[in-house]
């Protein structure tokens, strides 16, 4: 689930392949205002989400592989603008988007241990222009992602030892975290989804 400033909710729905979006204040017994849904959606399994400045819906297809993007005005079946995947993507089991201040996405890879970057306005089977991966990344099963406004970038790393990765701006290839919670006193047990203000 994304939660907009305003109070828009937008959830991902994975068994009924949709995207409902909730009014704020929406409480309740309450309808969608918007629901994205229908064969050309192409949703299958649509897992992590997020929503960039401009309102257009980020969506990982857990299940395809890929990564769906729809206008912000997109309602009922409606196409995406863009989606990034194929072999160039590398995608393994993508999880969760995000998108920097730049524009740039990014993609949570748990099955690859991987963090990949696509560029601002990237779309089809396009190679990441940067990946966090390697031994030194500490990374085994990364899912829940953000970057902040100074460009370090958050992981939420669900393993048997689950800790939270903290890249440094410009970090690429295999390195180390520039910060790494965990340990007995974190008292992290499951991690998955993370935010940042």
């Amino acid at each position: 689930m994304y939660v907009a400033a305003d109070g828009t909710k937008y959830v991902s729905d994975y068994k009924a392949n949709a995207i409902d979006i909730f009014a704020p204040g929406a409480n309740g017994n309450a309808a969608p205002s918007r629901r994205i849904f229908g064969s050309a959606t192409s949703l299958n399994g649509p897992s992590g989400m997020w929503v960039d400045a401009a309102g257009r819906i980020y969506v990982v297809n857990e299940n395809a592989g890929t990564v769906a993007i729809f206008a912000a005005t997109a309602s009922g079946n409606a196409a995406p603008a863009r989606t990034i995947g194929g072999s160039n993507a590398g995608f393994v089991g993508p999880v969760t988007p995000t998108v920097d201040g730049h524009g740039n996405l990014w993609v949570s890879d748990a099955s690859a241990a991987a963090i990949d970057e696509f560029a601002a306005g990237a779309f089809g089977n396009v190679a990441p222009i940067a990946t966090i991966e390697g031994a030194a990344t500490t990374l085994i099963f990364p899912v829940g992602l953000r970057v902040d406004g100074l460009g370090y970038v958050y992981v939420a790393d669900s393993t048997a030892q689950p800790a939270i990765d903290v890249f440094a701006p410009g970090a690429r290839g295999n390195v180390m975290p520039a910060h790494r919670i965990m340990g007995s006193n974190a008292q992290l047990a499951g991690v998955g989804a993370l935010a940042i203000r």
